[in-house]
């Protein structure tokens, strides 16, 4: 409450004091925008001469007098250039600078780092441009002629071949060793400046590029700070880059904070070439994490927690993850595709902790994409094959399609691996996998898992099923028939040679469901009611008590606390209103009528405390019905909004609401209700810590939960009751 002063019912509330303080926290929370002021103010506080400052970084005295030496050659205009040679406190390098053909400043900073050296030349320029030269580099005549002319304001200048061949504005570059003097890393100070000081890269022509003579010419790498525009794993020059070196234990903490600050970065830039530019700097340092990692794997779900806690959506986790999956996952619906089993599965992943490669189909015909749910997976997320076979959810064609090119895929990547061990492991055959794990919805992940099985029988297999696959809600049989081809010949054929039933029916659900029932070393079902519904239509008693032996409940996984807080939530809530939140489709089996009624029903002093929020993927259709029952003054209707959103939403609502599907008239009668339903957006709302109101058939798995309310599908007076109450209860925070 004390940071929200006006959801305090003992004040009066002050509009002013209110926008005041909604300024200043938005002010707080938007760092790139606090940063950009910061490096204007930095900017604007000093007058500069014109011409260049050159920063002079040594380690070396040997070196340093071949460097000198060509800085006094140089064609351009001496007046337009000053020297800045800063060390580690070497003597020797004094001497040389007592000899230098051109006037110097030296500095020195006993032990100090390559950033600490720069941060201080930089410092103490006095000219527009500062540009850096590295005391290994000897310099072409014309090098600071073409530095001068390519410069000026908002560009970065940058010149290939060199091991710190860089220029841009000396009050963009102070500001920027400011921001970045806590973690002490080059790679985050020439991002930061590329951003804030919203730079413009320029490469330097090649006739003025610098080169490297005499005993110089092997100690001039390209720096990682010239690496602008590389590709993961190269050189600017294209030759192949060194694995990256591995954080020392004790660094890997900074090494995080310097992954999430370029992530942020990475974020808030809207220029495409840099933002290009900031992700091959970003992978380049989580190549760095991923060598630590391979070191000390037990390491990884702290690493995970580290990053967890900078709440970005752009680290490439396939970096992080390179070479340390033990599993596979197969999931036709995966992040970053905008679907419920793609979110579930999803959280299965995060909830076993443990890195895996995944398969799932290329949906973008038929789901949006949310780049922030690979917030959810991609920390366990390694290598993610996305199919490109046709997306439906019960074609037989397309399901063979995804088997099929999904086991190629993967057998594909497996070829590599095993020629090269071929020799030295002739008699020995090792699999990539410690374990598989497929979900259906949507029948294909398990008909491409169990050719899988086939193909590696030792690797243990889970399937899961979320709900009853080859019945629906009314519990009439659905789903295509299955066509000779090639899938259904392995399958058959395998099933066959292991003594395995063969399916009897034609139906393709049938086959999915009985092809798990047979191979899958476990069966994953997430209520009880759902497991013995499935297994009780099995056409094979044989087999059903084959599943049965192997069949687990496993309910939807909830996230931790954190990811409810991950975005801020929108629309700001009306704190003098009681809110329930209604997220959701609607069917003929789970609708919403016994709550509008209800509030339809409800005394009009309560129902001008109350305020029904639903968001759904059909808002117009609900929006009419609403306005049938005269409810739009208390009722608001929306679109869908991004799962991270829903989950921000969901804890600051008053209530939630969910509802089982209405099966009592096909699944059983009232003394033996069998639904086999549990809804996914429990599991959410669980998780949220705000009231959860359910409308519940009899003896489901929603019944049984911890419910702050609970009135039966179908009951208006029930729920009219339960609208009473929350009014009466006022808003929870």
């Amino acid at each position: 409450m004390a940071d929200r002063p006006w959801l305090r019912r003992d004040l009066v509330a002050d509009r002013a004091a209110i926008h005041a303080w909604l300024d200043e926290r938005q002010a707080r929370e938007s760092d790139d925008l606090a940063a950009a002021r910061r490096f204007r103010e930095a900017s604007a506080q000093r007058a500069y001469a014109d011409g260049l400052s050159i920063v002079v970084d040594v380690t070396d005295a040997a070196t340093l007098k071949g460097c000198l030496a060509s800085l006094g050659t140089q064609t351009l205009d001496p007046t337009r250039f000053d020297v800045i040679v800063v060390s580690d406190g070497d003597a020797a390098v004094t001497a040389v600078v007592g000899d230098s053909p051109v006037p110097v400043r030296h500095l020195s900073a006993r032990g100090s780092s390559q950033f600490t050296r720069q941060a201080m030349g930089t410092a103490a320029a006095q000219r527009s441009v500062v540009a850096f030269v590295a005391g290994v580099d000897c310099t072409d005549r014309r090098y600071l002629e073409a530095l001068d002319d390519a410069a000026g304001p908002g560009i970065l200048v940058v010149a290939p071949g060199t091991t710190a061949g860089l220029a841009l504005p000396t009050g963009v570059a102070q500001a920027a060793y400011q921001e970045t003097a806590s973690l002490e890393d080059a790679e985050l100070f020439w991002s930061t400046a590329l951003v804030h000081g919203r730079l413009t890269r320029t490469p330097l022509d090649p006739a003025g590029e610098p080169t490297s003579v005499g005993p110089t010419e092997s100690q001039a790498p390209v720096s990682s700070a010239g690496k602008l525009s590389t590709q993961p794993g190269q050189q600017p020059d294209g030759t192949p880059a060194e694995p990256p070196a591995p954080v020392a234990e004790a660094d890997l903490a900074r090494q995080i904070q310097i992954v999430g600050a370029l992530a942020r970065l990475a974020e808030a830039e809207s220029r495409a070439d840099s933002r290009a530019e900031l992700a091959d700097r970003l992978a380049e340092q989580v190549r760095r994490l991923n060598a630590y990692l391979v070191e000390r794997p037990g390491e990884h779900s702290r690493v995970v927690g580290l990053l967890d806690r900078h709440r970005v959506a752009g680290i490439p986790y396939a970096e992080l993850n390179r070479g340390l999956a033990r599993g596979l996952v197969i999931a036709y619906a995966f992040p970053p595709y905008a679907d419920t089993s793609a979110i579930v599965m999803a959280k299965r992943v995060r909830d076993e902790g443990v890195v895996v490669d995944v398969v799932s189909n290329a949906m973008d015909r038929i789901r949006e994409t949310d780049e922030s749910l690979r917030q959810i997976s991609g920390p366990f997320t390694a290598t993610h094959i996305a199919i490109p076979s046709p997306t439906y959810f019960a074609d037989w064609g397309s399901m063979e399609q995804f088997a099929v090119r999904g086991l190629e895929a993967l057998q594909t990547r497996e070829a590599p691996a095993a020629s090269e061990h071929e020799h030295e492991h002739e008699h020995e055959h090792e699999h990539e996998y410690d374990w598989v794990y497929s979900r259906a919805q949507f029948a294909a992940s398990h008909f491409l898992a169990a050719a899988y099985k086939l193909a590696h029988p030792d690797i243990p297999w889970r399937a899961e099923f979320s709900d009853p696959l080859s019945r629906d809600v009314t519990h009439a049989e659905r789903g295509n028939p299955v066509v000779e081809g090639p899938l259904l010949s392995r399958l058959r054929d395998g099933l066959q040679r292991r003594g395995l039933p063969i399916p009897r029916s034609v139906n393709s659900f049938v086959w999915c469901e009985e092809l798990a029932y047979a191979l899958a070393d476990e069966l994953v079902f997430t209520n009880r009611n759902q497991l013995d519904y499935m297994l009780g239509y099995c056409a094979n008693p044989e087999l059903a008590a084959l599943a049965q032996a192997k069949a687990v409940i496993r309910p939807h996984p909830t996230l931790p606390a954190g990811f409810y807080d991950l975005v801020e939530p929108s629309p700001r809530l009306d704190p003098g209103l009681v809110h329930i939140g209604y997220f959701g489709n609607f069917y003929a089996t789970r609708g919403l009528d016994d709550v509008l009624h209800a509030l339809a029903a409800v005394p009009g002093g309560v129902r001008t405390r109350l305020r029904l929020h639903v968001l759904t993927s059909r808002p117009d259709d609900l929006q009419q019905r609403v306005a049938e029952l005269a409810l739009t003054d208390c009722v608001q209707v929306g679109p869908y909004v991004e799962y991270l959103r829903f989950l921000a939403l969901a804890k600051r609502f008053d209530c939630l609401l969910v509802n089982d599907a209405a099966t009592r008239s096909s699944h059983g009668d009232a003394s033996n209700p069998a639904n086999p339903y549990l809804p996914s957006k429990w599991s959410d709302y669980r998780g949220s810590g705000t009231p959860v109101w359910g409308l519940c058939e009899d003896g489901s798995t929603l019944s049984e939960q911890d419910l702050a309310y609970a009135s039966p599908i179908g009951d208006v007076a029930a729920a009219a009751e339960v609208l009473t109450r929350i009014a009466e209860r006022g808003p929870v925070s």
